[in-house]
């Protein structure tokens, strides 16, 4: 009985909640006293918007520079510091 009446619940829950969500998504809603853009408008916007992703790709492409440089000058150390070593042990073992 317990799971005939959940069974029911379920259905009826399903009838009332899926078409009020259904008819909800459909619907566009337009802003009021928005504006069509005029080619002129939509050109400068978009010129704008490539001038933004230009210099967020500068900014990306320096950044990384930065990084490649530091890492390496860390590797140049560590390789002259396994040299150092390397030369260090050679004079050892020739003692």
């Amino acid at each position: 009985m317990k799971k005939l009446t959940g069974i029911a619940a379920l259905w009826i829950a399903s009838i009332l909640v899926v078409p009020g969500n259904l008819g909800l998504a459909g619907q566009v809603f337009a802003q009021e006293g928005s504006k069509q853009l005029t080619d002129e408008q939509y050109e400068k916007l978009k010129q704008k918007r490539q001038e933004q992703w230009q210099t967020q790709e500068q900014i990306d492409k320096d950044s990384k520079t930065g990084e490649r440089l530091k890492n390496g000058v860390k590797h140049r150390d560590d390789a002259l510091k396994r040299q150092k070593a390397a030369e260090q042990r050679m004079k050892e073992m020739e003692k």
